[in-house]
C-alpha cells in the first residue's frame, strides 16, 4: 500500500510505493548504477575496491 514519506535523497514528500526515493532521485540513482555497472563490467575493473570505483566514476557511496 502506498504511503507518504520523505525522499531519502532530497527530503521531498512523495507517495512511497516500493523505493525510499522520489521518482526524480530514483532516476538519478539508476543513472549512477549504470555508470558504476559500465565501469565494473570491464574485465580489468572487476576487482576494484569501492574507493577505486568512486575515484574512477565519481559516484559516491550512499
Amino acid at each position: 500500500m502506498a504511503e507518504l514519506a520523505n525522499c531519502r535523497g532530497c527530503g521531498k514528500l512523495f507517495v512511497k510505493t516500493e523505493s525510499p526515493y522520489c521518482p526524480t532521485c530514483l532516476k538519478e540513482q539508476e543513472k549512477k548504477f549504470e555508470i558504476v555497472y559500465d565501469y565494473i563490467k570491464v574485465q580489468e575493473h572487476r576487482q576494484a575496491t569501492v574507493s577505486q570505483v568512486h575515484e574512477a566514476t565519481g559516484v559516491m557511496r550512499i
